[in-house]
C-alpha cells in the first residue's frame, strides 16, 4: 500500500491497517477509495466538514490531504461489518469514538472501535 494510508484514520494505526487490509483483500488502492468517495460526495452520500468543498474543487496539498482523510474515514465507516474480520467487528465502541485522544496507542486502538461517534458527554 502507498504511504498515504498510513495513519489515515485519525492517526490510528490499527484502524488504518483494517482499511488497508480490506482494500488489499478487495484488490483496491487508495486511488479507488478517493474515486469512490468523490462519487459519494457528488451523490450526497458523503459530506465533508467544509461544505464548500465538492468533488470538483481544486485543493492545495494540505487541504486535499485533510479532505482525503475525512473521506477515507467515511469510506471505512460504510464498509459492511460482514466484510470485516470478527476481531474487528467484535470490539466494543470507545465512548470517545472518533474524538478519542488515546486511539493512537496500539493497545487501546486494538481493544476498542473508533469508527463511531462520541457518546461520552454528548447530549
Amino acid at each position: 500500500m502507498d504511504k498515504c494510508l498510513d495513519g489515515v484514520l485519525n492517526n490510528n494505526t490499527y484502524e488504518s491497517d483494517v482499511l488497508c487490509n480490506y482494500l488489499y483483500a478487495k484488490g483496491k488502492t487508495w486511488k479507488d477509495v478517493l474515486q469512490e468517495s468523490l462519487q459519494g460526495l457528488q451523490q450526497g452520500e458523503y459530506l465533508l466538514t467544509d461544505c464548500r468543498i465538492s468533488a470538483n474543487t481544486v485543493l492545495c496539498l494540505y487541504c486535499g490531504l485533510r479532505a482525503f482523510k475525512e473521506l477515507a474515514y467515511k469510506y471505512r465507516q460504510n464498509i459492511p461489518p460482514s466484510e470485516l474480520p470478527a476481531p474487528v467487528t467484535s470490539r466494543p465502541d470507545c465512548y470517545w469514538g472518533r474524538n478519542c485522544r488515546t486511539q493512537v496507542k496500539a493497545h487501546h486502538a486494538m481493544k476498542f472501535n473508533h469508527i463511531c461517534e462520541q457518546t461520552r458527554f454528548k447530549s
